[in-house]
């Protein structure tokens, strides 16, 4: 079926490239060269990160941001083990009592592999004694072991046939553990008694060596003998494969620590302090040069078995290569559908071009379709090069062009052809890689010669020479077209580009967005805009209006607020009974009582007790009942939420700008606790939840923040437990 007018094909993630083959190219995010088999980002890099996925192997953190190590064996005595964690207070790796050695007896490893906390909840994959052992991180008591000598009818047991345990992984409310033996994953939740079988696959038996779960759920099984990660969603279902971890980086959060090829690592400074860890601000990059990183924090630079590592003569030469050198990537064949069309233009978006790297673009045309095989052995004379975009051969204060921000374009120079095949070809020196986010190619040419006497293109050469000359002109004026074409984007939240354009759209809305807010965050209130002024005064407008607040400041899911924030209005809670005045209420029905300490005015002989009066000089005691609780209303909003002062002031802003001029509210920043006579509300002033941690010195948040108190709401010794419904942090749930 012929097509109507100019269009185009888009390559990229969401759309899929279409890749025909690749030869040491990576096709994920983006386009970019493939990990060198001996660098770092090799999925069988030495430190065991996946090319650097996750943490390296033997590395965990647990909720408080405590780095624990298990040792590699042989480092005391004959192949022992243990596991250390870090002392802020001595600088240095200690490590835990009672658990290690070599031997079958429990507490003891032979040849453990990995280990991984969740909570407060530590697994150990011990290989060689097949089995696991979960311990206690507060108590170092052993919780379950699994496997081993017990013969007991679980599922880690296929017959007679024992587990192979060689991994383990923690990740949200779950661990999940590799079998290698047979080709299964379980995953335990804290809490259960055995591990539930969620991956049974025979044919993967001795073939998967480690697993890892991303953010979203999905279970990577890698396969060291096809070097690859097979997928699986969490429910077991396969998904897909990778062969490259630069496939499948984006769905991982940078890990925030690297180790080099001689087992160093540097313990980033916000990790290394005695009380008040917390992640580092800014990660390096996975392909960061990680041995000046090492020269720069050599005072917190350590060995994989947690002893203080040295600087090395060596260190002085040029880092290991991260990715090959140069490698191509091929599509699929992009069809037209026009007879001998002439291809127009490739628009080519490049997200990393760093100093020293090349991208050259290469195009083919023919009227038949080929197989990629023919496609890819074709000769290098055929290929039609269109453009070779060269990086500064240096970073620059100035770039003259911004390679991320302004897709290059080029003229297709192939001739016409109903079929198209794209060739890019990256080059770097090993240790950076160019990146292509996205390519799109226009079709069929509209040449301006259209318009022209015929005598112009009369012969071949005036007329390709008249079509490239007008051309430059031409695209300029169809991307004023286009932007007029797209222009209604501009006015939809979810298809407005962040940017200028979007603070143009809030304006124009008249929507106050916080300065300090994310693109996505900006987004998110404006598209609640139409629901929120559909309703602008009323209280579902004003939720509505909160809840983009909370979610932005949590970065929670909307259904994980619960019904957060409740309102409760002034006239709800003048439902009162009082006493001494006729046909207002009866007592025992579960109604409060109304009182002058309500609105604490100073009245000789009923409410003068000194300390809690108010001098209060307007009004009359009469009216006090109505007037307190008219146009007023009560916000109760999770107090840990609300983690700093900063985030309160711009909830009381929000509340200011969005409230009816003539109310008045107050903030209620809600502990996690039932107290009797102060909160005892459940879902509106009550949250449940475990022990809260209590700060024994140190500048309160805010006032509006009641602090622990001993004897109240503190409790000095336990931690908090995982549960499988957190919403917020280890130890905190919300009911209603």
């Amino acid at each position: 079926m012929r097509r109507e007018g100019p269009t185009s094909s888009l390559l990229n993630k969401l759309t899929g490239w279409r890749t025909g083959s690749t030869v040491m190219t990576a096709a994920g995010e983006s386009i970019r060269l493939a990990a060198d088999p001996n660098g770092g980002l090799a999925p069988d890099s030495k430190d065991g990160s996946l090319g650097r996925l996750v943490l390296p192997r033997g590395m965990a953190f647990d909720d408080e941001h405590t780095l624990y190590l298990l040792t590699s064996a042989g480092e005391k005595g004959e192949d022992a083990q243990y596991i250390k964690r870090y002392d802020g207070e001595q600088k240095q790796f200690v490590a835990l009592a009672s658990i290690g050695g070599v031997g079958r007896e429990v507490r003891q490893f032979h040849n453990a592999l990995n280990i991984a906390i969740l909570g407060r909840t530590l697994y150990v994959a011990d290989r060689e004694n097949q089995r696991v052992q979960v311990f206690d991180l507060d108590s170092l008591g052993l919780v379950h072991v699994w496997g081993g000598a017990r013969r007991k009818p679980w599922p880690m047991y296929q017959g007679k046939i024992p587990w192979h345990p060689v991994d383990v992984f923690a990740v949200q409310h779950k661990a999940y553990i590799l079998d290698k033996r047979h080709g299964r994953v379980f995953w335990h939740q804290a809490g259960a008694h055995t591990p539930k079988l969620v991956i049974d696959v025979p044919s993967a038996a001795d073939r998967w060596s480690r697993v890892i779960v991303d953010d979203g759920g999905r279970i990577y099984l890698y396969d060291g003998v096809a070097k690859k990660f097979d997928i699986y969603d969490e429910q077991g279902k396969w998904l897909a494969s990778a062969n490259d971890p630069g496939d499948v980086r984006d769905r991982f959060p940078a890990p925030v620590i690297y180790m080099d090829d001689k087992g160093r690592f540097v313990l980033p400074e916000s990790l290394s302090l005695p009380c008040g860890r917390h992640m580092p601000d800014q990660v390096l990059p996975p392909d960061a040069d990680f041995s000046r990183f090492i020269k720069d924090n050599v005072q917190r630079l350590f060995k994989s078995d947690g002893t203080a590592a040295r600087l090395q003569n060596d260190d002085l030469k040029a880092p290991q290569h991260l990715y090959v050198k140069d490698g191509t990537w091929f599509s699929a064949a992009l069809d037209s559908q026009i007879y001998q069309c002439q291809w127009h233009r490739i628009e080519l978006t490049l997200a990393e071009l760093p100093p020293g790297t090349s991208i050259i673009i290469s195009t083919f045309t023919d009227h038949v379709s080929h197989p990629i095989n023919e496609i890819k052995d074709l000769d290098d004379q055929l290929w039609e090069t269109n453009c070779r975009i060269i990086a500064p051969m240096q970073t620059v204060a100035a770039p003259a062009k911004d390679f991320t921000q302004k897709p290059s374009e080029l003229l297709v120079q192939s001739g016409a052809g109903q079929y198209l095949w794209l060739r890019l070809k990256l080059v770097s020196d090993g240790y950076v890689s160019p990146a292509v986010q996205a390519a799109r190619v226009h079709y069929p040419r509209e040449s301006y010669l259209q318009y022209l006497p015929a005598i112009y293109a009369t012969d071949d050469e005036s007329r390709l020479f008249l079509e490239h000359f007008l051309a430059i002109v031409q695209t300029e004026w169809e991307n004023f077209e286009t932007k007029i074409s797209n222009i209604a984007a501009l006015f939809d939240p979810k298809a407005v580009e962040a940017g200028a354009f979007m603070n143009m759209l809030a304006e124009w809305l008249a929507v106050p967005l916080e300065g300090d807010w994310s693109w996505e965050q900006k987004r998110r209130m404006l598209e609640a805009v139409p629901r929120i002024y559909a309703n602008r005064g009323t209280l579902d407008s004003l939720r509505d209006y909160l809840r983009v607040y909370l979610q932005n400041i949590t970065e929670l899911p909307a259904e994980r607020l619960c019904d957060f924030p409740q309102i409760v209005e002034g006239f709800r809670e003048r439902q009162h009974a009082m006493l001494a005045m006729e046909n207002t209420g009866n007592l025992g029905i579960g109604a409060p009582l109304w009182g002058a300490g309500v609105v604490k005015r100073l009245q000789l002989g009923g409410y003068a007790r000194e300390g809690e009066v108010e001098l209060v000089s307007t009004g009359s005691p009469e009216s006090d009942y109505f007037q307190e609780y008219a146009h007023r209303f009560r916000i109760f909003i999770p107090a840990v939420w609300v983690k700093d002062i900063k985030t309160e002031v711009m909830l009381r802003r929000a509340l200011d700008a969005e409230k009816p001029a003539h109310t008045q509210y107050d903030l209620c920043l809600v502990q996690s606790c039932f107290r009797l006579d102060e909160q005892c509300t459940i879902g509106f002033d009550t949250i449940l939840g475990d022990y809260p941690k209590m700060q024994l010195m140190g500048e309160a948040v805010d006032s509006s923040i009641a602090a622990p108190t001993l004897g109240t709401n503190a409790v000095l010794v336990g931690r908090p437990k995982p549960h499988s419904n957190d919403y917020l942090s280890p130890g905190i749930r919300l009911e209603n």
